[in-house]
């Protein structure tokens, strides 16, 4: 039986390199490439085992991922323009990819990752294996940084940790407004009182305090 595979990224030339690639290994059928809007609509049976998907950077990956959340949930391997900081592989793992290959390298890695995400493994290339292996080494302050942000956010209202769970997907204040049913304005207030209760004085800072939260937890002594 061979595994169905959906191609989706804007660049229609990488889009084709990808099927070639991934047809080429052993039992691997490419369905079908667009761009990345068609997620949207596939269809909820039928779909494909995995789906390939090209972004130019980790952050666009992860606002993709995220929206992806909500419409039919398909094993996603992400193929990446640019590299991936230790932040960038430890979000993109949390919020569900199966792995990260790079563009350049497309040809040498993702005949072997389709298998292993599809399979339910996690297909890292090598650049972004010892890039979370680095992520690793860090991770004692890490588990320090998720404690300070479960405390930050739990002064949070409800509302606010909406908000503020947009606004980390690069959401604008229209945009927030819109999927929340709010004003621009009362967008706003509900930021600044956001700013306010993390101590932080942007979008990037609050969006890194929400992230630290999934950053896993130290433990208790002893244990």
């Amino acid at each position: 039986m061979s595994m169905i595979v959906g191609v989706l990224g804007e660049d229609g030339d990488t889009r084709e390199r990808i099927q070639r690639t991934a047809e080429s290994a052993a039992g691997v059928r490419v369905a079908f490439t667009a761009p990345l809007s068609h997620r949207r609509s596939l269809p909820r049976t039928g779909s494909p085992h995995l789906l390939v998907t090209l972004h130019r950077d980790a952050h666009l990956a992860l606002r993709e991922l995220r929206a992806a959340a909500q419409a039919t949930p398909v094993p996603t391997l992400l193929v990446l323009n640019e590299p991936c900081t230790e932040d960038d592989v430890s979000r993109l793992l949390l919020h569900g990819a199966r792995g990260i290959v790079g563009t350049a390298s497309v040809e040498s890695h993702l005949p072997w990752a389709v298998h292993a995400a599809a399979a339910g493994g996690l297909a890292l290339a090598p650049t972004a294996t010892e890039t979370l292996l680095r992520w690793c080494s860090l991770s004692s302050s890490y588990h320090e940084e998720s404690a300070r942000a479960h405390h930050r956010l739990q002064q949070l209202t409800s509302r606010e940790r909406d908000v503020l769970a947009m606004l980390s997907t690069g959401a604008s204040t229209p945009e927030i407004g819109t999927a929340l049913r709010l004003s621009p304005h009362t967008v706003k207030d509900h930021v600044q009182a956001i700013y306010a209760k993390l101590d932080v004085t942007n979008r990037i800072q609050a969006a890194r305090v929400e992230w630290q939260q999934h950053l896993p937890a130290a433990e208790a002594p002893g244990k």
